[in-house]
């Protein structure tokens, strides 16, 4: 079995910039990847990669895109996308691209307790465009929060997450039919860990 990879940095104490970040991150997993089958357990774990996109704090797509061309360009492990889809920022293209159309991408998209609603209908607004433009697309999972200190997600599960985004897809004909969504994230929202929250 090969040592573990040494390229990874103890601590990154700086970016310089969102281009080399993206290509970085594909050598890291790589790195990993490289590990785990030279370790004989590539039948049993894969590496990869996930980035959070959330389209209102790059409005302008510049960052994202160049992130993830960069992480694929460098690496045939998957990213997972588990952030938002908000409208009015990028194109239907781009929210396209960022989640599923830059090779390896799977969208795991975020669903969370009071916006659940909007949130599952943005998501479908790129499916639908992918189904219309006979482009592929299947989402892969849901990303869900609990126990936020906001009441309507203390009583929101990751199962009503879950189960809204597959209800919106069977319900949407605009959109690729699934039977089913593999996987759901069960993160605790603002949960105190040593004292601190």
């Amino acid at each position: 079995m090969t040592a573990c990879p040494s390229r990874i940095p103890a601590a990154v104490t700086f970016v310089p910039s969102i281009a080399t970040a993206g290509a970085k991150l594909a050598t890291y997993v790589e790195d990993v990847r490289t590990y785990i089958v030279d370790g004989g357990y590539d039948s049993q774990e894969a590496a990869a990669a996930g980035v959070d996109a959330e389209p209102a704090y790059d409005s302008a797509y510049t960052d994202t895109g160049s992130f993830v061309d960069n992480f694929n360009a460098g690496s045939g492990a998957n990213m997972f996308d588990f952030g938002s889809a908000e409208t009015g920022y990028w194109s239907n293209s781009q929210l396209y691209h960022v989640s599923w159309g830059a090779s390896d991408d799977s969208p795991v998209p975020e669903v969370y307790g009071c916006c659940h609603a909007s949130m599952v209908n943005e998501w479908l607004t790129i499916d639908e465009y992918a189904k219309s433009n006979s482009l592929g697309y299947s989402v892969l999972g849901v990303t869900s929060d609990y126990n936020s200190a906001n009441s309507c997600n203390k009583t929101y599960t990751p199962d009503d997450s879950w189960n809204a985004m597959l209800a919106g897809i069977e319900g949407d004909s605009g959109a690729y039919y699934q039977s089913t969504i593999d996987y759901l994230t069960r993160l605790p929202c603002n949960m105190t860990f040593d004292g601190v929250e």
